[in-house]
This record gives C-alpha cells, structure tokens and sequence, in this order.
C-alpha cells in the first residue's frame, strides 16, 4: 500500500462515563484518602499563612473535610473536577487524580465549596455518582456560586455523603493507626 492510500480522520476519545466512578475503586483506604485531601491542603496554603488548619469531621452519614487554606477562584474550582488536570508542578497533588480518587472511594456523592480570602463568591460544585452513571457528560459540570457573608473567609469544605465505608466510633483512631503503619 502506497502512502498515498493512507487517509486520517481525527477521532474522539473522551473518555467513558464509568471512569470517574470506577477511579473511587482504586483500593484507598480511609487514612490514604484523608492524607489527600489534607496534601491538597498544604499545596494551597497561602505564602504568608504561617501553618493550615485542617479538620476532619467522620459521622455514619458524612466526612468532612475543611480547611483555612488559600481556596479556589473559580477556574481552579471548575478544574478540580477535571480528571489529571495539570495544575500543580513539583507538588504533593502533582497528578490532578487526587482529590476525585479519595471523595469517589468514601462517598457516592461529594460536594467542594471553595474560596479565596479576596473573592465575594464561594464556588460549590456537586457530584452524585448515581446520577453521573445516568446523566454523564464531561462538558456539562454544574457550578454554584453564592455569595459570601464575610468576605475575609477562604479555604475549602469537602463534603462526602452516601458513604462507602462502614462507620464505627473509633473509625478516625484506627485510620490514625493505618496511616502511621504505612508511613514506617
């Protein structure tokens, strides 16, 4: 066959709706899925912030996850969802997988709520895996953005809902544990 034969045509490769679900069987336990969310929060810390608060709240019905760190503006926010999404260069978050990876192996369904100390918006975007399975379509994200009370507040809150993993009372003690075990 000649090259002249050859012809190309340029093809989608989005990838399938099944992926962003199927990233939260990637295997994370509890104390590797909180040490992302809390990376994300040393990454965004403000250059004049002296250390980041971070706290972790785990009920039978929801984690929580806040922190007092820079926050998003809102493109950040939309790209947060993005999968591998090159935002952070010689980072802890390198890799843009992070944060989808952790909230889709807790919760079916998580919500960032996010802003930056100057910003008079917090930006809240939502994902529900069963609704994704049924409605997916990577172009069509719905973003929130409400108005700030105080205009000085910034950080992040990680809402994680329809929880995967099986609640009990010393839950946080023993995802402590798991985490210095596999740090040794």
């Amino acid at each position: 066959m000649a090259n002249d034969d050859i012809k190309t045509k340029k093809v989608d490769i989005t990838p399938d709706v099944s992926l962003l679900p199927k990233l939260g069987h990637s295997g994370y336990r509890l104390a590797e899925a909180l040490a992302e969310f809390i990376d994300n929060s040393l990454d965004a810390k403000q250059s004049e912030q002296k250390s980041v608060e971070v706290d972790i709240q785990i009920s039978e019905k929801r984690i929580m996850i806040t922190d007092n760190a820079s926050g998003m503006d809102e493109e950040k926010a939309i790209n947060s969802l993005k999968l591998a999404y090159p935002d952070k260069k010689d980072k802890l978050g390198e890799f843009g997988l992070g944060l989808k990876t952790a909230a889709t192996s807790l919760g079916k369904k998580f919500r960032i709520k996010t802003s930056q100390s100057d910003d008079t918006n917090w930006y809240i975007l939502d994902y529900d895996e069963d609704k994704w399975k049924d409605n997916a379509d990577w172009k069509s994200q719905e973003l929130k953005i409400t108005a700030k009370e105080n205009p000085k507040q910034h950080g992040t809150i990680i809402l994680i809902q329809n929880l995967k993993i099986n609640y009990y009372p010393n839950l946080i003690t023993n995802a402590k544990k798991q985490d210095r075990k596999s740090v040794v």
